[in-house]
């Protein structure tokens, strides 16, 4: 076969490629620090489209209605975020002062005491690894990073804004940037009709579903803990409700260990009360909150979620809690519309 002569318009059209693909790659290296905020925006977008469906309605302006929109968000939801992160970091440092404060006393060994089985269990471990030097290392170590997760929080604030002025841009022009977002794609009206309600019913299953009812399991756990006074009952609170977000994980690791040191500690009812509150309560109300937030209709085995959420969050961070479930969805889409354009025609179709 012989190879095309390599013309002036080949040249150019190679060119004009290359050079677009370049752009292309420098454009997303622009983006990517603003990835975060861009991608909260759109959750917010969406999450407070009715509220400002109305206020637009009512209001008349757009650019205004938009504006009244961001600030609501901003009160509402980034708000707490913000001053829960700050009071995290507090509590953070002040357990690890407590627990330093614990282990250079012995205090806790006097409780071991009293329990002869853990005692020698504990004999034997420490005879071949020097836990009380681990347990200082360690805490050391989480002392020293108190400073990153505070500044951390700065820039969670800083991320916070640039959201908030990206979403009022999402909602002052969502239609405009949803017709550009169909320009742009190589799918008839029905199939992105059908992509867009894939993607709508997966952001509601694991954002407004998945992270909601995880937000009351770690609130009902976090009120627990204030309530029979076991300290940093707001970063255990936050911790089950992180937890409770991943599918065949859930609170159970935080408030069961909490529960076994408070026997060990000899507080029987208060262990028998977190116990019963942890399995009866905490642990069973995603079963009830679940279906009412997301609905029956929206069906997604635990198994996908599991691995769209966990690789999510390892591939992009926190962010993978929206952007592992909706490329999931994505790519199922695509493979099914794909399957039904690639079909064979109906024969009794073909002979009429």
């Amino acid at each position: 076969m012989e190879q095309a002569p390599l013309t002036r318009e080949r040249i150019l059209a190679w060119t004009l490629l290359l050079g677009t693909a370049v752009v292309f790659v420098l454009c997303i290296g622009i983006a990517l620090p603003f990835f975060p905020a861009l991608t909260w925006a759109v959750v917010l977008a969406i999450a407070a489209r009715r509220m400002h469906e109305w206020i637009e309605h009512h209001v008349g302006n757009r650019s205004l209605a938009a504006l009244i929109s961001a600030v609501i968000v901003a009160m509402v939801i980034i708000g707490p975020i913000v001053w829960i992160s700050f009071q995290i970091s507090l509590e953070i440092r002040d357990s690890v002062k407590h627990i330093q404060a614990a282990v250079k006393s012995g205090a806790w060994e006097t409780d071991l005491h009293r329990y002869p089985a853990l005692v020698r269990a504990y004999s034997w471990l420490n005879e071949r690894v020097d836990l009380a030097g681990a347990g200082m290392q360690v805490l050391n170590g989480l002392r020293g990073q108190i400073a990153s997760l505070i500044s951390g929080t700065v820039e969670a604030i800083v991320q916070g804004v640039i959201c908030l002025f990206a979403l009022f841009f999402f909602l002052r022009d969502r239609n405009e940037i949803l017709k550009a977002f169909r320009m742009r794609l190589p799918l008839n009206d029905s199939e992105i009709g059908l992509l867009l309600v894939r993607l709508k019913n997966m952001i509601r299953a694991t954002v407004f579903g998945r992270m909601l009812t995880a937000l009351i399991q770690g609130t009902l756990g976090g009120v627990m803990f204030w309530i029979l006074g076991i300290e940093a009952a707001l970063l255990w609170g936050t911790t089950m409700a992180v937890l409770s977000t991943i599918p065949a994980v859930g609170s159970i690791f935080i408030w069961a260990p909490a529960a076994a040191w408070l026997a060990i500690s000899g507080h029987w009812v208060k262990a028998i009360i977190l116990a019963v509150w942890g399995s009866c309560i905490v642990g069973t109300i995603d079963n009830i909150v679940y279906p009412l937030l997301v609905g029956r209709d929206v069906k997604i085995h635990m198994l996908l979620l599991f691995i769209a959420l966990l690789g999510g969050v390892l591939l992009f961070g926190v962010t993978g809690f929206v952007w592992g479930p909706v490329l999931v969805a994505t790519g199922l889409t695509l493979i099914e519309i794909l399957r039904e354009r690639t079909r064979p025609a109906d024969p009794v179709q073909g002979r009429s």
